[in-house]
């Protein structure tokens, strides 16, 4: 149990790159663990992952400076950090991650809150994923110092951005 009654996973490492000591929690984990405990809850048909799950949504509503991974790019739009620290990362591949974690949840739970931050955090990243191309390849963030992505991150990037699509394709069905 930590802030605001969520649940969450501690990476209990130092990451001296981030400036983050251990114990540290990140929002790409957070959608990874959503991820598999709506598939265990549906797989096993056991609310009690459900309800895990569920708690775990929390940590998205608080910000890195009251100790969850909220955060926001410059023009507003909403942001999940892979690595909460005071300078904005702003991660693709763990923002992404994150998104999708909330889309498992809120599409096969029908949790609402979850819904609400998908909704939020897709329209974010459409807006702002421009800022992640350099006309011939990724940046792994969205530093000031314009990291560009290695090829498995690019790559990864690429394969993320067809699965939000094909979800966004899903959801707008009838």
């Amino acid at each position: 149990k930590y802030e605001n009654d969520s649940i969450v996973w501690f990476y209990k490492f130092d990451l001296a790159e981030c400036g983050l000591k251990a114990p540290w929690i990140s929002a790409m984990a957070q959608g990874l663990a959503i991820s598999v405990l709506v598939r265990a809850a549906n797989l096993m048909k056991d609310d009690n992952f459900l309800k895990i799950a569920e708690r775990a949504v929390n940590i998205y509503e608080l910000s890195v400076e009251e100790g969850g991974v909220l955060a926001y790019f410059p023009d507003g739009g909403v942001l999940f950090e892979e690595y909460p620290t005071k300078q904005r990362n702003c991660v693709l591949n763990g923002f992404i991650f994150s998104i999708l974690g909330l889309y498992d949840i809120a599409t096969l739970a029908n949790n609402k809150k979850a819904e609400n931050l998908f909704e939020r955090s897709i329209e974010s990243l459409k807006e702002n994923i421009k800022n992640y191309d350099t006309g011939y390849w990724s940046l792994y963030d969205y530093r000031s110092d314009k990291r560009l992505a290695s090829f498995k991150y690019h790559i990864l990037h690429i394969r993320l951005l067809d699965i939000l699509y094909l979800s966004l394709i899903h959801i707008s069905e009838p």
